[in-house]
């Protein structure tokens, strides 16, 4: 049974082996029963067991071999035994068909038709069993067929046809199960090309699915149209989406829910119409697949499904709608408009486009090499030749753009703009200064360019540098230079002065005044007339490093800064904080003291050495109090005859006073 050995003893369950041996080769079979189980053996390889129970062999059975008692049971197991046996045993005991060994103990026979001896087979290459000119080589009982190139199959039945280029060459060919088919593209120009097809009579599938490719830029035009009597499918490109119309004669067997009371009255008219259209748009002179096909389509009528680009999101009809068996004979379907001079035709191209998986071809049978020989065909009946291939119209030739370089996008075009040119065909002059290219200065059209006038101390293209007036400045004995718009100035070092600082003034000795503006000075210079550095405030440098050593108190590249030790408010209580070189001083309020205010004079904590301390403190002060007011009457009585005027002399002298005695002012003093 299927090639395999299968073993059953009375009612039991049947044994069958795991592999086949319907091979013409030789294959040694045991069945061996043991108690109540029944093994089966090929080649020594137990091939399974089973419980048969207990039976036994007794004296007048009969064994029948390739047949069995009732005729009729043969047919089941496909018809008598045709092959060879050899070396047939039951227990141990011989069954011979020709007795050539009588010392062998063997069953009797009864009954022998058309056995021979020997294991010849049949001459099965006879008959000439290979087609398509294959060589036949007999085997035992069988054959094998040598096949010529583009045939296959075991009697060389399967012609490889595309092995056979039957195609036209700019087509592709595709093999069918009884034949071929030549695929290719066709360009659609407007009005100029609308193909018709019709079915060859031989059609019998029901026709559920309609499969295209297409590449258009036009938003609104035809791809299919076909109509019998009230039934009709129309697909288009409306507003730039894929769109689908059917109205069949199908009748249904009920309506799906959620439809209307129209739908109810179609259904009952056996008129089924329904539309769907893409989720989104086709016109972008992309390729683009579609695929549309019946949910349902063993159903007299359902639901339809649009699938665009092999997308998950698919689109479905709201109705349903039957199949487009009316398409399969006496109806002309076309391909890129309505129909001839109808209008609202395709500007693009299309693919093969196959209805119920069968095409609608673009070559006639005197276009292809080889016969089609598939039953079901749907025949080009156009008079005139679609245009194969996927041609654009020359819409860059001649060119449009007239400065530019023209790029053809499939049936549009996008001009390339030279330099300062613009428009949709580079034939408008871009205002090169309308972006203000120029950052510091005045831009000014120059033909396809610009030019830019730079403002004082700037400078480049786009007067985007500014100038360093100092890179090459002069300013001597380490003067610093002043950056300026058009030009540099030298701030000059105590003693020097000059618009380069070349000029020595007298030495100004280095004080530091505690509120004022303090001069930098004294100060160290290192370096030449060319690079130069100035450390001030007793800042220290080297020749070597350029770098400033500064004092205590004072900070910065070359020392100018002074720290403001006043800055973190050190002084406690309302203090007032009078900030000095590297240090500070706290002015207390009178009910405070300390280095930063931090006693309270008035507070019951202060001890009796601090109050005995104080008590001194002013005791001492109204003593020098006393002294300074008795040594200012001295001096005051003193001075009524000393000095450059003397009211005492002038009342002994008159009124003429000698300048003689005149002495120069005492020096002016000055608070650190």
């Amino acid at each position: 049974e299927d090639g395999k050995v299968t073993v059953q003893l009375h009612d039991s369950e049947g044994l069958k082996a795991a592999r086949a041996i319907h091979d013409g080769e030789v294959h040694f079979v045991t069945v061996e029963v043991v108690d109540t189980r029944m093994s089966l053996y090929i080649a020594g390889q137990k091939q399974g067991e089973v419980d048969v129970g207990v039976f036994d062999v007794k004296a007048g059975d009969v064994v029948y071999v390739g047949d069995s008692l009732e005729r009729s049971n043969a047919s089941e197991f496909g018809g008598f035994f045709k092959g060879c046996i050899q070396d047939l045993r039951i227990s141990n005991r011989r069954l011979q068909f020709f007795g050539l060994d009588a010392s062998v103990r063997s069953f009797p026979l009864e009954l022998m038709e058309n056995v021979t001896a020997g294991c010849s087979g049949d001459n099965t290459c006879s008959g000439n069993p290979c087609l398509n000119g294959g060589i036949c080589f007999s085997k035992w009982d069988d054959f094998t067929c040598t096949c010529p190139v583009s045939t296959a199959g075991r009697r060389c039945e399967e012609v490889q046809w595309c092995e056979l280029s039957p195609c036209p060459s700019e087509s592709e060919c595709r093999m069918l199960q009884q034949g071929y088919e030549c695929y290719s593209n066709a360009t659609f120009l407007n009005d100029s090309t609308v193909l018709s097809f019709r079915g060859n009579g031989h059609v019998l599938r029901n026709i559920t699915t309609l499969t295209l490719k297409l590449r258009t830029r036009k938003r609104n035009a035809a791809i299919l149209h076909a109509e019998e009597g009230s039934s009709f499918i129309t697909v288009s490109v409306q507003d730039g989406v894929l769109f689908m119309e059917l109205q069949s004669s199908s009748r249904g067997d009920g309506k799906e829910k959620g439809e209307g009371k129209k739908n109810v009255e179609e259904e009952e008219k056996g008129v089924w119409t329904l539309s769907l259209s893409s989720r989104r748009s086709v016109s972008d002179g992309e390729w683009h697949s579609v695929h549309l096909f019946m949910t349902s389509p063993w159903a007299p009528s359902s639901r339809w499904t649009l699938v665009l680009d092999d997308e998950e999101e698919t689109s479905f009809s709201r109705k349903r709608g039957g199949n487009l068996n009316f398409l399969r004979q006496d109806v002309n379907i076309y391909l890129g408009g309505l129909a001839p001079e109808a209008g609202w035709s395709l500007a693009g191209c299309l693919g093969t486009v196959e209805l119920g998986g069968i095409a609608l071809p673009y070559f006639s049978s005197s276009d292809v090499n080889l016969p089609r020989l598939q039953d079901e065909q749907f025949i080009l009946t156009s008079s005139h030749p679609p245009l194969t291939g996927c041609r654009a119209a020359s819409v860059c030739e001649p060119n449009p753009c007239v400065n530019g370089e023209c790029q053809d996008l499939f049936n549009i075009y996008n001009c390339s703009c030279a330099d300062g040119w613009a428009g949709r065909r580079c034939d408008i002059l871009i205002d090169t200064c309308i972006s203000s290219p120029c950052i510091h200065g005045n831009c000014t059209v120059n033909g396809l360019t610009y030019e830019c006038t730079c403002e004082l101390g700037y400078t480049g293209v786009d007067c985007e540098e500014e100038v360093d007036m100092c890179e090459n400045h002069l300013c001597a004995n380490g003067g610093t230079c002043l950056h300026g718009p058009d030009k540099y100035a030298c701030l000059c070092p105590e003693n020097y002065t000059g618009p380069i600082c070349s000029e020595r003034v007298e030495e100004v000795p280095w004080y530091i005044v505690v509120r004022n503006v303090r001069p930098k000075l004294p100060v160290s210079v290192c370096g030449d007339d060319i690079r130069n550095y100035t450390c001030f405030n007793g800042g220290n440098c080297t020749n070597r490093e350029l770098s400033c050593d500064c004092p205590p108190g004072f900070i910065g590249h070359r020392c100018e800064q002074e720290v403001d030790e006043c800055r973190s408010n050190p002084c406690l209580n309302g203090g007032y904080c009078r900030n000095l070189i590297n240090k500070f001083h706290c002015v207390c309020d009178m009910s405070f003291a300390g280095d930063v205010c931090q006693t309270d004079l008035t507070s019951e904590g202060l001890t009796s050495d601090l109050l005995l301390s104080i008590s001194l403190a002013c005791v001492i002060l109204l003593l020098v109090l006393i002294l300074t007011t008795v040594s200012l009457v001295i001096a005051l009585n003193r001075r009524a005859t000393h000095g450059t005027y003397s009211p005492s002399r002038q009342e002994k002298e008159g009124s003429r006073v000698e300048m003689w005695s005149i002495t120069q002012p005492p020096p002016m003093e000055r608070l650190i």
